[in-house]
């Protein structure tokens, strides 16, 4: 099979199939962040599509969200505002896991279409 696009725990095969990887230990976890500070969106519904978007291409790289709030960006943010999404992640640990990651990665596509 002729491979689309290939990234370390998902390849997309221009067949349409999709094979996502994992490994027993769920290494390596990465914290990543999002900002989405007022000077740069326009309101809530904005930050919150630049939010959806930053997990959605985590997803699709094949790696499982395992947590997902919002922080205090002192750069950006006033007092007791949170605008910045900070983001777990991993490769999956198991077949179920690979499963929710698969299921994440059919919506995504379905909404793109």
């Amino acid at each position: 099979m002729t491979t689309l696009k290939e990234f370390p725990f998902c390849k997309y095969y221009k067949n349409g199939t999709i094979e996502i990887f994992g490994n027993e230990s769920g290494s390596p976890q990465v914290t990543a962040v999002c900002p989405a500070p007022d000077i740069n969106t326009k309101n809530g519904e904005e930050r919150q599509k630049r939010h959806d978007e930053a997990c959605a291409g985590v997803t699709l790289q094949g790696y499982l969200i395992t947590s997902k709030r919002l922080i205090h960006n002192q750069a950006f943010d006033k007092r007791g505002q949170k605008t910045t999404l900070q983001v777990q992640y991993r490769p999956c640990k198991n077949k179920d896991e690979i499963q929710m990651v698969h299921s994440e990665i059919m919506k995504i596509i379905k909404a793109a279409i």
